[in-house]
């Protein structure tokens, strides 16, 4: 799955007056107003994603910006922070505070050492290391030999460093007394613009390694650089010379390095040139790569030009978009394992939704089956109505037929028989008025099939007519003079014999 997109979080901060400026009777150029930036005459205005003005104490800026990348880092996501801005705009004391305002770094380790005392159901390994990038070498801060070389390998998407140290860490204090250590080496100067000038770029690396403790071979791996860079300065004002003019112009080009990056991954740049400096190059995966980063801009009120160079830096490092990912080794049973859950975990998705497209089709075809419906009885609206008038014709019918035929049994007369039989006295008229009629009863089995015809089913055949009678031989027929022969009138020999 594609990591999801995030930009570059971006927030300023502007510190009080100096002594040095307010004996110079400096006025303040530019003013916080909640998350703008603007112009004591309001020509100019810059929003970023937080802005503290010199009222706002460190934990402030913290708690809303920084708290989260912290958090992240415990969760297996690498972040960064870094302070940018001019020399004596206050990063150092953004990034290591003081006894009464702790800084970034100091609130980040007591995040860490409490996030890790409440995540009961992980073991954690931290183990810190601290760099100085100075006239562009990388110097191991907590190394004892000063001339160990340190090797930065740039891969595909990432950087390495090798021949570091690492210390692993259980406290705040132990990384404290680390930290006093290598701050005992690093390179600081004294400008015109600051007493105590950070003539190098520091970086303190966590590297935090996690896995749960009831399950085996999944561990977490993330990093959080916390970065307190050197500031920009101009040689006229800084009153830089000799090997301070030499650092001056190592520190200019680093970060001008750092701001050409910035520049090609927010135009979307074919080629990036983290090779061209090793601050870029350490930072590599914290620009445009699988961190989250937040840069924190340092102004100085009372300077406009320099301001305005850091807050245009700001307006277009916010564009930048990063691809925050969990970084974490897995080992061949685990991954195993985890494949066996999203196995089964896909076939109860497939599962509901078989089921689903299931009750999908048959509510399809009802409502197809209702359409239909409807559309039938929109095209003839006396549809249902002549449907309901037919059933109720149909049953009448055979409730009749089935009366009659009830009838027609009680009564003893055979539905295809049409002689005489065995007719009760009571349905034949008296023999002594016509002993050859009888009275004519109605045809009970030409009646069914009229009603079986009249609701519409397939009347039986009526049944074969009766052969006919045999007729008689008929008898010669005797002529007139015959028939007086045999036959005599009556009273013919007595008249004669008279």
């Amino acid at each position: 799955m594609d990591a999801k997109q995030e930009t570059i979080s971006v927030v300023v901060r502007l510190r009080p007056l100096i002594e040095r400026e307010l004996n110079s009777c400096c006025k303040e150029e530019w003013l916080a107003e909640d998350s703008t930036v603007r112009t004591a005459d309001g020509t100019k205005r810059f929003c970023f994603d937080g802005v503290y003005g010199k009222s706002h104490q460190t934990q402030a800026l913290y708690t809303q910006a920084v708290k989260p990348i912290v958090t992240s880092c415990m969760e297996g996501v690498s972040g960064t922070v870094f302070a940018y801005g001019q020399t004596s705009s206050g990063k150092t004391h953004t990034m290591y505070g003081s006894v009464q305002d702790p800084g970034v770094i100091v609130l980040a380790l007591r995040d860490i050492f409490a996030l890790q005392e409440m995540a009961t159901e992980r073991e954690f390994l931290v183990s810190i290391s601290f760099l100085e990038i100075y006239n562009e070498r990388v110097i191991d801060l907590l190394s004892n030999d000063p001339d160990k070389k340190v090797s930065v390998i740039i891969e595909r998407t990432k950087s390495t460093l090798r021949n570091v140290k690492e210390e692993i860490v259980t406290s705040v204090d132990e990384v404290l007394n680390l930290l006093s250590k290598g701050e005992a080496q690093r390179h600081i100067g004294e400008t015109n613009m600051n007493e105590r000038s950070s003539r190098s770029h520091t970086i303190l690396r966590l590297a935090i390694e996690s896995r749960c403790r009831e399950e085996d071979g999944v561990i977490w791996n993330s990093v959080l650089n916390l970065v307190d860079l050197a500031g920009s300065e101009r040689v006229s004002e800084s009153g830089a010379s000799g090997t301070t003019l030499k650092e001056a112009c190592n520190i200019n080009s680093s970060l001008s390095s750092l701001c050409l990056v910035i520049r090609q991954l927010s135009e979307n740049s074919s080629y990036i040139s983290f090779r061209d400096s090793k601050l870029t190059s350490i930072l590599m995966s914290s620009l445009g790569g699988n961190s989250r980063t937040l840069i924190v801009c340092n102004i100085t009120p009372a300077v406009y030009d320099q301001s305005q160079r850091t807050l245009n830096f700001a307006s277009i490092a916010k564009t930048v978009k990063n691809k925050p990912v969990v970084n974490e080794s897995v080992s061949d049973e685990a991954y195993r394992k985890r494949l066996e859950k999203q196995m089964e975990s896909l076939k109860e998705q497939l599962l509901k939704m078989t089921c689903q497209k299931d009750r999908v089709e048959a509510e399809n075809e009802r409502l197809v089956r209702q359409m239909e419906t409807s559309r039938v009885a929109d095209e003839n609206p006396r549809f249902g109505q002549l449907a309901e008038e037919q059933l109720s014709e149909r049953q009448r019918v055979l409730h009749q037929m089935e009366t009659l035929s009830r009838y027609c049994g009680a009564s003893g007369i055979d539905d295809d028989d049409s002689s005489t039989g065995d007719v009760p006295a009571m349905l034949l008229r008296r023999r002594t008025w016509a002993p050859n009629s009888r009275r004519q009863l109605p045809d009970s089995g030409a009646l069914r099939r009229c009603l079986l015809g009249a609701i519409g089913e397939e009347p039986p055949p009526p049944p074969p007519p009766p052969p006919p009678a045999p007729s008689l031989p008929s008898l010669p027929t005797a002529s007139s003079q015959q028939q007086q022969q045999i036959f005599p009138p009556v009273g013919a020999d007595s008249f004669d014999d008279n």
